[in-house]
């Protein structure tokens, strides 16, 4: 899942596109806090982040149509975002550990093939 959003001083929008997969309000579930968006669908995928500041969760809306989910919200407090989540770098924990973990590997075969010669 793929993210976009826009901005002016006093609100945000941002429209998550789920690839291929139509969507309705039936197969999708979100959940949303001042600081945190959580998007998941009954196919079993889920994307969320955190925000970069605070937003008003009593304005937001979300609304579906075809593949993509659109969240729009009003700022806590106005101006301009540098960018949408509060991590710069949207790579997940996860995303690093595993390309950490596809690195060690790779070094322990090296060292491996290095022990048998």
């Amino acid at each position: 899942m793929t993210c976009n959003f826009n901005q002016s001083d006093g609100e945000i929008a941002m429209w998550v596109d789920c690839g291929s997969v139509r969507t309705s309000g039936d197969d999708v579930s979100c959940e949303v806090s001042k600081r945190k968006f959580i998007l998941r669908l009954d196919d079993g995928r889920e994307w969320n982040c955190e925000f970069f500041e605070e937003i008003d969760e009593s304005s937001c809306v979300v609304s579906t149509e075809r593949s993509l989910i659109k969240l729009q919200a009003r700022k806590m407090a106005s101006g301009k975002w540098p960018r949408l989540t509060k991590i710069e770098d949207a790579v997940s924990e996860l995303q690093v550990w595993n390309l950490r973990k596809d690195i060690y590997e790779k070094e322990i075969g090296r060292a491996s093939c290095r022990e048998r010669v």
